[in-house]
């Protein structure tokens, strides 16, 4: 009998990978602005930035964008995969619900979750936040954001759902070797950038994934012009 088992939904291959939207604060007098506590202050077509709690907008000075209280980011994005970039930030990041102090003195980067990844360059003062999310909370006092960029990293991916049957992946995540029981006789594994690091020709196969580094890859299996994506962790 074999060991447990994520069922996993086959999605269609699309070509909108690596899209970026960023929010620039310099043009903050421009069509798409709202200046109000409390309410939309921006809205583009993948990132909305919204005030919440005692948010008091300060002003925008040389591309920042001066606030105190809470700063909420929505994201517009089927991506499974997406990276946010923001620099110029001081305090707490909240992660579709999870709140991360970064000024607590035990604290230390990079955060990792089994969803995403949150980093810090010191250097650039840019904060990085990989892997699968739709809501950022960011705000702790007197804030100041110079720019937020959103990345997707679709590796060929859309959310269309194109069978009910799907395929067994196992176990997930995995260490040494990946269980994957499908008719699909060709496999693909990609990393988050969209680089081939393994691939394998044989129906109902047992893959050696103990040479890839640990973190989020996708599954692209292939047969007579149907595909299959999927995803698993490397531990």
């Amino acid at each position: 009998m074999k060991t447990p088992y994520t069922l996993i939904m086959m999605v269609i291959l699309s070509l909108n990978s690596f899209a970026q939207e960023c929010v620039d604060f310099s043009k903050i007098t421009a069509t798409g602005w709202i200046i109000e506590s409390g309410t939309i202050i921006y809205e583009g077509e993948k990132i909305s930035l919204q005030a919440g709690g005692s948010f008091d907008f300060m002003g925008a000075t040389g591309g920042q964008l001066n606030f105190y209280g809470y700063l909420d980011i929505y994201l517009n994005s089927d991506c499974p995969e997406k990276t946010l970039e923001f620099n110029g930030f001081n305090g707490q990041v909240g992660v579709d619900g999870d709140t991360i102090d970064t000024e607590d003195p035990f604290f230390s980067f990079p955060y990792v979750t089994s969803n995403y990844v949150l980093n810090f360059d010191g250097a650039t003062g840019i904060y990085t936040l990989e892997g699968a999310f739709d809501e950022i909370v960011l705000g702790y006092s007197t804030n100041i954001i110079n720019q937020i960029c959103l990345t997707e990293s679709c590796t060929g991916l859309s959310a269309t759902k194109i069978s009910e049957s799907g395929f067994a992946v196992y176990p997930n995540p995995a260490s040494n070797v990946l269980n994957v029981d499908t008719e699909y006789e060709n496999l693909e594994i990609f990393n988050i950038l969209g680089e081939v690091v393994l691939s394998s020709h044989i129906p109902n196969m047992s893959v050696d994934v103990s040479g890839i580094n640990t973190g989020t890859y996708f599954i692209k299996l292939t047969n007579k012009g149907e595909v299959a994506v999927t995803k698993f962790v490397k531990k």
